[in-house]
């Protein structure tokens, strides 16, 4: 159908280029999801004066409410840039149902809708894509591998204790099951901890020293405030602006932080852009990516 196809397109496009002006200049311009959300509703408008069923407009005026509350909840946590969040409500205000050539695992039952599996699936491939763009960002980054093992020697106490503790509490726990409501457990599962659990507490902490050296080396650069520009985002407080938000400084508010300082620490982050196409492209070839999953495994 002609309608679904311009709608596809519509966010296909929108997000692929707000995607790919995040990864060249960090910054994605309001009007690359304002256009977007405005060609699509203009598409649903257009659909509904031929057919008169306007049920179309409302769930994209809806469902695009929907996505932009949601996404400044992350917003004003520090879990996403502005442009996150407009174009999350972007492709919402486009495609609020599924198009019909979408995978058919959607499972739109009662406790199931789009909106939710869509949101569901970006998280699911942005967590692959931020996996992959760190390890890309610590292959490129020659300083990351040895403050990585740095951190992992002076952390080494500390984990050593927490797997420990786990270690003892889960075997524990089993013994306690297996006394207190007679559940006979082999010598195979009392071994568990060993097999699994240690192996499980070592890769989380690895991966959590890596994330850490992650942020610490990569996402924090040392800047003099005569080079400061707009859309920078500071990464401590200074001239009674907050770091915690991932909002970029404007011109009034570089110059009082030049007041205050000299240097000043900003940070970068993750360019998470191109999360919203893949998100697209994922849930038009699978559907529900959860239920993909579970499937293969």
């Amino acid at each position: 159908m002609l309608y679904e196809s311009a709608l596809f397109l519509i966010a296909l496009a929108g997000s692929a280029v707000g995607g790919w002006i995040d990864l060249k200049t960090t910054e994605i311009p309001d009007s690359v999801p304002l256009s977007m959300a405005a060609a699509g509703l203009i598409v649903h408008i257009i659909y509904a004066l031929f057919t008169g069923v306007w049920t179309n407009v409302y769930y994209s005026i809806g469902v695009g409410i929907l996505f932009l509350i949601f996404g400044y909840i992350l917003y004003y946590t520090g879990q996403w840039g502005e442009a996150d969040v407009l174009l999350l409500a972007a492709v919402g205000v486009v495609i609020p149902q599924p198009l019909s050539f979408f995978a058919k695992n959607m499972f739109m039952d009662p406790g199931f809708s789009f909106p939710a599996i869509f949101i569901l699936n970006t998280f699911i491939v942005g967590g692959i894509y931020s996996l992959i763009y760190s390890f890309a960002l610590a292959f490129k980054n020659k300083s990351i591998v040895p403050e990585f093992f740095k951190l992992l020697r002076n952390s080494g106490n500390r984990f050593t204790k927490i797997a420990v503790v786990v270690f003892f509490a889960s075997f524990l726990s089993m013994l306690i099951l297996s006394t207190v409501f007679t559940i006979n457990l082999s010598s195979a599962l009392l071994f568990y901890d060993i097999l699994v659990m240690v192996p499980a507490i070592i890769a989380i902490f690895l991966f959590y020293t890596f994330a850490q050296t992650i942020d610490t080396v990569a996402f924090k650069t040392l800047v003099k405030t005569k080079d400061l520009k707009e859309g920078d985002v500071l990464s401590e407080d200074v001239a009674g602006l907050s770091s915690k938000l991932y909002i970029g400084i404007t011109a009034d508010q570089i110059e009082k932080v030049r007041r205050e300082k000299k240097e000043v620490w900003i940070k970068e982050g993750i360019r998470y852009g191109p999360t919203f196409f893949l998100a697209l492209v994922a849930t038009w070839l699978f559907g529900n990516v959860i239920s993909m999953l579970v499937a293969i495994l």
